[in-house]
């Protein structure tokens, strides 16, 4: 965490008069990130408070970018930004309120927990619900934060505060088990005039292994307990999916057989997708059938096609011998029913350490289809032997002296070309003992299938945070906004305007401006920064230091 201008010509002068002995520091000065020594000076010099006097201003902007600047901006000041925020949080304007409380769980600013816990009682919708997902992100299991979570739970009725108090909670399993999950039943036993509040607390008790599996009468296994069992039974598309995911938060083998049937029956694309994201954790060879008849299924879903080829890639590169599973991505890759598919194949195979593998990519370069080119320009990249990936390049090169119609594909071409000229130069490096130098990953321009791109990377785990952030965003209601636009744009057809296809100087309907106000901070916050961390949150995870309670 920055705790403060550390380029300011002020504080250079006061590090000299204090070595002087002219200038006292105060007997306990703040203290800033553990490894960049003390702050000598409680106050911040006039033009770093300016900056974070105007900083806040922008909290009132209409222009949510201006916002996340502002928020920005306050989090590269560190301290002193956080003890001005500490007051803001007392301001009438809620806007005011929740931009302060989300910079001040960023960083990590554990003096602001009090403000948190009073800032629960608030009236306003948002500026409660952000302080107790900010509680919860510091991890503060103190007896008055825990005071305040049950009585937000027994008697408040605002339903958003409710649903982020039950999410805050699971952030605690591992400090305050024992007093979180009485509380989470209570919240899944009382009515509730919003089912998301149901849907968080059910998506909340994952983190607690033991409400999940219970072992089976005969003590051959385990099973879900009553309460999940029950929900996977409901209606109600949302307890089905959090019930899937608070299941696969704390896995159990003996899962496996609902998984299946789960994706093979319900009716709803997001329980099955997550359903089978966890089927493909089981690594029986029925499993790789499972898989593979999606893959050949022409009716399949689209993103559960993708889902299907990440899987059997991942298989395919980790349980060796696995032939069948290689000769369907190669057989999907060359022959493709759908484009999309084709590169989610070709980007799985990129980790194979299979001699067919190079052949294939360096061929599929030349695709019609400009998501295929850009799907075999990044698996080149993740080709596994030296001499594989200088083949790819030389591919790639002379692919490139011929046009490329897609401007996505032929950067994506470009950036697999540098990239693989320095992961040969690493390797060479390395080859001599040196330490090759860490370096941002290649910023892929194909967009038409992101998800092939942004969670390549990401293991099975890491998805599967994925869709529990992505349902935290959803149990708190901001999933649906519009992107941000002006409400002129001569490019559009006007709607209701001329009738259809009419062009010209139209207004492009959208919903009102406060739609962008606090529900479009949380949502840019909790995307940028995900609410549940595999590292930190897994169950499974091992056990790291946690900061102390503010009792």
């Amino acid at each position: 965490m920055s705790a403060g201008p550390t380029d300011r010509p002020v504080r250079v002068l006061g590090v000299l008069l204090a070595a002087a002995g002219l200038a006292a520091p105060p007997a306990a000065p703040p203290v800033r990130a553990a490894d960049e020594g003390p702050v000598f000076f409680r106050k911040a010099d006039p033009q770093t408070a300016r900056d974070i006097d105007d900083a806040i201003s922008l909290f009132g902007d209409p222009s949510p970018n201006n916002r996340e600047r502002a928020r920005d901006r306050l989090f590269d000041i560190g301290f002193w930004a956080a003890e001005r925020l500490r007051t803001t949080l007392r301001e009438k304007k809620s806007q005011f309120r929740t931009n302060s409380l989300l910079v001040l769980g960023r960083l990590g600013d554990r003096e602001s927990i009090p403000g948190m816990r009073l800032a629960l009682a608030d009236d306003d919708e948002w500026p409660p619900a952000v302080a107790a997902l900010m509680l919860g992100r510091l991890k503060d299991a103190g007896d008055p934060t825990l005071a305040a979570f049950r009585a937000a739970l027994l008697s408040d009725k605002k339903d958003k505060k409710k649903t982020a108090v039950c999410l805050a909670l699971a952030k605690l399993h591992r400090k305050r088990g024992e007093d979180c999950i009485p509380l989470l039943e209570k919240a899944l036993d009382a009515p509730a005039a919003n089912p998301s509040v149901h849907c968080a607390a059910l998506l909340a008790l994952g983190f607690f292994r033991s409400r999940i599996a219970e072992p089976l009468a005969d003590g051959s296994g385990f099973q879900p307990t009553a309460r999940i069992r029950a929900a996977l039974a409901d209606r109600d598309t949302g307890m089905r999916l959090s019930a899937i995911l608070a299941m696969s938060v704390s896995y159990n083998n003996s899962f496996h057989p609902i998984f299946v049937d789960a994706f093979r029956n319900d009716g709803d694309h997001q329980v099955r997708y997550a359903a089978l994201l966890a089927v493909g954790r089981n690594r029986d060879p029925e499993t790789t059938r499972i898989l593979a008849r999606v893959l050949e299924d022409p009716t399949a879903n689209g993103a559960e096609s993708r889902l299907a080829a990440y899987l059997l890639g991942r298989r395919a590169a980790t349980l060796k011998g696995d032939a069948a599973t290689l000769d369907l991505l190669i057989g999907i890759a060359s022959n493709p029913r759908s484009a999309e598919v084709a590169a989610a194949c070709l980007v799985a195979l990129g980790g194979v350490d299979d001699p067919r593998v190079a052949d294939l990519v360096v061929k599929r370069l030349g695709a019609p289809s400009a998501t295929i080119q850009a799907g075999a320009a990044m698996a080149a990249v993740r080709l596994v032997r030296t001499e594989d990936l200088a083949r790819a390049r030389d591919g790639l090169l002379r692919r490139l002296q011929y046009p490329v119609n897609d401007d996505g594909a032929k950067a994506d071409m470009k950036g697999a070309a540098d990239e693989i000229a320095r992961i040969l130069k690493d390797r060479e490096d390395a080859a001599k003992g040196l330490t090759p130098k860490e370096r941002s990953p290649v910023s892929w321009q194909e967009a038409d299938t992101e998800d092939l791109f942004v969670g390549l990377a990401r293991d099975e785990r890491q998805r599967l945070f994925d869709l529990v952030n992505f349902r935290v965003v959803q149990v708190l209601g901001i999933d649906g906004l519009f992107p941000y636009r002006p409400v002129y744009d001569p490019n559009v057809p006007a709607e209701g305007l001329g009738g259809p296809g009419a062009t010209g100087a139209s207004l492009r309907p959208r919903r009102e401006h406060s739609v962008f106000g606090e529900h479009y901070d949380v949502r840019v916050e909790l995307s940028r920064r995900p609410y549940f961390l595999p590292e930190q949150d897994d169950p499974d995870a091992p056990t790291i230091p946690l900061p102390r309670e503010t009792k």
